[in-house]
């Protein structure tokens, strides 16, 4: 297996996956949060998360590449 990329470049977006702390899945699409990302109590939501579409399968790409990222990260990547 190719190793992962650093940088996702989707159809819409351009992300450091280093800087990703978690995704959260919704109805049309992805929220990235990445770590500089601000939860906004007034409104009960993030402030500056990323917002890739279901459009074109953009949200699956980048789950896959994440996936693919964290797993040769973490070192459960076979050689």
């Amino acid at each position: 297996m190719k190793p992962s990329e650093t940088i996702f470049s989707g159809k819409s977006v351009i992300i450091p996956m280093a800087d990703v702390h978690h995704i959260e899945r919704r109805t049309d699409g992805i929220m990235v949060i990445m770590n500089g990302t601000k939860w906004n109590f007034e409104y009960d939501t993030w402030e500056n998360g990323l917002w890739i579409s279901n459009h074109e399968d953009q949200a699956n790409e980048f789950i896959k590449a994440w996936c693919h990222y964290r797993a040769e990260i973490d070192g459960m990547m076979e050689e």
